[in-house]
């Protein structure tokens, strides 16, 4: 014969003497029913009662009347279920000590093809945090190259990782690798020809699709490689490298061997040929002769002169004469190159011109062959205030021949 025991128990809520009685049972322990939850003071720790509402067991405890939640190892909780609390560690810890392609710790699933839906929602509610609290975090305790902290995968045209913010990044990756060992604070790979590794778009004019930051003297902002010998960056648009030295009118130039470029002034280096062509008498009485070789003076001594124009802000770093001097005769005569000088005029004040660079010219031996001498001056051509010309003095004789004369310069390519 199977025995039951009544256990009778009175208890005052809210001033009130209540009976409630518990029933032991064999099969089952009947506990007190109620349809709202009496007071949990001090006192009231470790009274269980049903709460028919919710048809679930509640224990009075510190925190107040807590619910007991239903099964166990294999059991199932009644959805939708929420609770809170406060915690120096986890709330609600899972540990999976199997293995396999699906085990897992927790996992979350979705069904639902709404806008928004997830298969796993974390939320961190602070609006002011003062340290880096996240939504979702991952953590991976490998020491080796293999798993990952945050894992994200799609079957289709999606995003396998998706990332927003209203004003900080997207996403965003920081490697803590030692002086001697290679991270990436954020990796981008792809196995299809068409495919992208990393692919960053920005819809605001001053937006930035993807920006990567290193604050290492020999670290690495961002890097892209192709080892097939493609393109390591497309682009389609604008392109921007800032730092540096970055100016208008500037280039990018490589600084060293594996290929460190920074912002440098385009500087061409080019050389103004002025053939004897382009020389003319001095004076109007001055009498000369154009041969197949160059120019030379007739009836008596005289000069050429040749405009010269150059870029503003250009730099004069070389005056060259090329000439015949066949006479045999010295300076002292009055034959030979008597001077050649660059020359310029202010576009202000006295018309005269000014002298700014000479050639000495060597005329003690004679030769039938082109000979020449430079010097190698510095001046910077000021168009906004001067003009420039060449002049060329020499002898009446068709022995002395001015064939040409160049000016080697450097200028910013603008």
């Amino acid at each position: 014969m199977k025995k039951i025991a009544l256990l009778s128990l009175f208890t005052f809520v809210g001033g009130t003497l209540l009976a409630q009685s518990v029933s032991i049972s064999p099969n089952n322990l009947q506990i007190p029913s109620v349809s709202a939850l009496p007071g949990c003071a001090a006192a009231d720790y470790g009274k269980i009662v049903f709460l028919t509402t919710t048809s679930r067991a509640n224990v009075c405890g510190s925190s107040g009347w807590i619910e007991v939640s239903a099964g166990g190892g294999g059991g199932s909780l009644t959805l939708p279920y929420s609770g809170s609390g406060s915690f120096s560690a986890g709330g609600f810890s899972v540990l999976n000590t199997g293995g396999g392609i699906n085990s897992a710790g927790i996992q979350g699933m979705t069904s639902s093809a709404i806008n928004g839906a997830s298969g796993v929602l974390g939320n961190a509610f602070e609006t002011t945090p003062t340290g880096n609290n996240a939504g979702v975090r991952g953590l991976n305790s490998s020491t080796n190259t293999n798993g990952s902290g945050v894992f994200g995968s799609h079957a289709g045209g999606g995003y396998g990782v998706y990332g927003a913010s209203s004003t900080g990044p997207g996403v965003y990756g920081v490697s803590t690798g030692t002086a001697n060992t290679s991270g990436y604070g954020v990796f981008g790979y792809t196995q299809t020809a068409s495919g992208i590794g990393v692919y960053g778009e920005a819809a605001g004019n001053n937006a930035t699709a993807v920006w990567g930051k290193s604050t290492n003297i020999n670290g690495v902002g961002g890097a892209f490689q192709n080892t097939a010998g493609g393109f390591a960056i497309s682009t389609f648009g604008k392109v921007r490298f800032q730092g540096n030295g970055a100016a208008v009118n500037k280039i990018l130039t490589s600084i060293d061997a594996n290929g460190t470029a920074e912002w440098k002034d385009i500087i061409k280096s080019e050389v103004l040929k002025l053939s004897a062509a382009a020389f003319h008498p001095h004076l109007s009485t001055n009498g000369y002769v154009m041969g197949s070789q160059g120019i030379h003076m007739t009836g008596s001594a005289g000069s050429f002169h040749a405009d010269v124009s150059l870029p503003n802000g250009a730099t004069i770093n070389s005056f060259k004469i090329y000439y015949i001097d066949n006479d045999g005769a010295s300076p002292s005569t009055g034959l030979g190159i008597t001077g050649c000088a660059l020359q310029q005029i202010t576009h202000t004040g006295a018309a005269v011109y000014a002298g700014v660079a000479s050639i000495t010219v060597n005329n003690t031996v004679a030769n039938a062959n082109i000979q020449s001498q430079n010097v190698f001056p510095s001046i910077v051509v000021d168009n906004d205030a001067n003009s420039y010309r060449v002049v060329v003095s020499m002898p009446a004789s068709a022995n002395v021949i001015l064939v040409a004369v160049e000016i080697g310069y450097t200028y910013k390519y603008n």
